[in-house]
């Protein structure tokens, strides 16, 4: 990858439980650029982790927001289509 800051990030999610008595998630996220997988014990983790990708990128962003390709602009306060 070039060393200009990446603009977006793409993943495929994969979730999962286990245990019986205790269920807890388990969850892997594939790089679709890279096609590197990475999972996760927690969803706890993969939310740091997904911070901390995030925040990299919003730091040299005008505002700290982005919206990737074909995608717009969305504040957690306004509705999105299909929720």
């Amino acid at each position: 990858m070039s060393t200009e800051r990446q603009r977006y990030l793409a993943f495929m999610l994969r979730l999962w439980q286990i245990g019986e008595d205790e269920l807890a998630w388990r969850a892997s996220l594939e790089d679709a650029h890279t096609g590197t997988r990475q999972g996760f014990a927690s969803l706890n983790a993969l939310f740091a982790f997904l911070e901390e990708k995030t925040e990299q990128g919003l730091s040299a962003t005008p505002g700290g927001s982005y919206s990737g390709p074909g995608e717009s602009q969305r504040r957690d306060s306004e509705p999105h289509s299909g929720e």
